[in-house]
């Protein structure tokens, strides 16, 4: 994809006492503005019969392109590739342009033009936007916005669904609304999002929302103590096969859309509001890393972070003083991203 601009220097002119070539014979135009990466083209247009044609231009950095194409009919085009800017910035080029046509009539055309390679669009999810359930979200870009397609895939990489929400004429860091039909009530796990703006310089991001909360039975902590029982360990052997299998099979969708990720487990720790706020919230982070470090020793294949809430996010909610055991719990969430969108204030366990 790139913007197109006609070469100011038209005409061919006569060499070497051939006959002469018309200024309309062929029209050349440049696919001069494309995305860092992307080549830049020069088309040239036939109106007459062409026996051969010769392209040798030339750019710092970028080298001599010489290239020759043999009979063209009227009304087709002939497209030469230019070397591909892997920098952002702007290249002039120079060279000639030379044609015999079938007839016998010869010219050529002295060329003087310039490519410009730009970043790609960049498209950035609103992370406190996020709803898969309710099947929306909302992005950013930092361009102008004309086209955006949204494709949405499950664990094992079929499509669930495609949308492409009107943006055309949004400013760059203004807010699209996206939203999507699924296909399946399959749990979203991989979102593609490819805009475009209006010279057809185009970004591609995506998202992995993937996140699942392992069931399992708790384990009992006895008073103010952060140490697994014995007769405790039993739940989480129970629950270890369960994490494993759905790791493995999220590492299968990576290794499926070709993706360098990995699942994480969050360890989440709870209290109930009985004691000091403050003590509940050092205690749960211990009963949070406790697992975690459990975890580990079993070599569970994953990265594992834990994190304590206190009393903060009651699962019922109660006064202060309570003694609530469905509050006194921990959380098991496999993921690609943090449930709080930032590994800040996590403790990476391995």
């Amino acid at each position: 994809m790139g913007k197109t601009a006609r070469v100011a220097a038209m005409c061919l002119f006569a060499a070497g006492g051939a006959a002469p070539a018309a200024a309309n014979d062929v029209d050349v135009t440049i696919v001069s503005k494309v995305s860092v990466g992307d080549a830049s083209r020069v088309k040239v247009k036939i109106h007459k019969g062409v026996e051969k044609m010769e392209l040798k231009v030339s750019a710092p950095g970028l080298g001599t392109v010489h290239k020759t194409v043999k009979r063209k009919g009227v009304g087709e085009t002939a497209e030469f590739v230019l070397p591909p800017q892997k920098k952002p910035g702007v290249v002039t080029w120079r060279g000639t342009l030379k044609v015999t046509f079938v007839d016998e009539a010869f010219g050529q055309m002295p060329l003087s033009f310039q490519t410009e390679a730009v970043a790609g669009v960049k498209v950035m999810p609103v992370e406190d936007k996020m709803d898969t359930d309710g099947h929306t979200m909302a992005v950013r870009l930092d361009r102008v916005c004309d086209k955006l397609e949204v494709d949405v895939f499950d664990i094992d990489g079929q499509l669930i669904a495609h949308s492409e929400p009107p943006c055309a004429g949004k400013k760059p860091g203004e807010e699209i609304a996206v939203s999507w039909t699924p296909k399946t009530d399959r749990r979203v796990f991989r979102i593609r999002l490819t805009a475009t703006d209006p010279d057809t310089i185009f970004g591609t991001t995506e998202s992995y929302p993937y996140r699942v909360e392992v069931e399992h039975e708790e384990v009992q902590f006895e008073t103010g103590k952060a140490d697994i029982l014995p007769d405790q360990r039993s739940k989480l052997e129970a629950v270890l096969p369960k994490i494993k299998a759905e790791a493995q099979r999220a590492q299968k969708g990576f290794k499926a859309a070709r993706v360098q990720k990995r699942v994480r487990l969050f360890i989440i720790g709870h209290t109930d509001t009985v004691g000091p706020a403050g003590a509940n919230q050092a205690l749960s982070e211990r009963r949070a890393r406790a697992i975690a470090g459990w975890f580990a020793q079993q070599g569970l294949g994953v990265d594992l972070y834990a994190r304590g809430y206190g009393e903060s996010m009651p699962k019922v909610a109660t006064p202060d003083e309570t003694d609530e055991q469905q509050n006194r719990r921990v959380d098991y969430i496999l993921a690609v991203e943090s449930p709080t969108g930032s590994l800040s204030g996590w403790r990476k366990v391995r």
